[in-house]
């Protein structure tokens, strides 16, 4: 695998690790207020990105430049032979 993408999946790996060993009891020395205010502030800190759904769109984009048929009606032959419809209502009828 790439060294880009294998540091990548590394980081994500020990910030996993280093969330499952917080211990939830420590929090239990804390105020309600504290914790509140800790509950309240952590997502302005922290914006998860979902990478795997964005890659999902970079390998469909890939995968329709490597195969244009795609966009057409591939599994519905007898539209694709219909001479006389345009090809962009064919796409609609699928």
């Amino acid at each position: 695998m790439n060294n880009y993408l294998q540091t990548i999946i590394n980081k994500y790996t020990e910030f996993d690790t280093y969330l499952k060993q917080i211990n939830i009891n420590e929090f239990k020395q804390f105020t309600r207020d504290e914790l509140t205010e800790f509950k309240n502030e952590l997502p302005s800190y922290f914006s998860f990105r979902y990478l795997t759904s964005e890659i999902n769109d970079i390998i469909e984009n890939k995968k329709l430049q490597e195969y244009p048929e795609l966009l057409g009606v591939h599994h519905y032959p007898e539209i694709k032979e219909l001479d006389c419809i345009f090809e962009e209502n064919k796409i609609k009828f699928r």
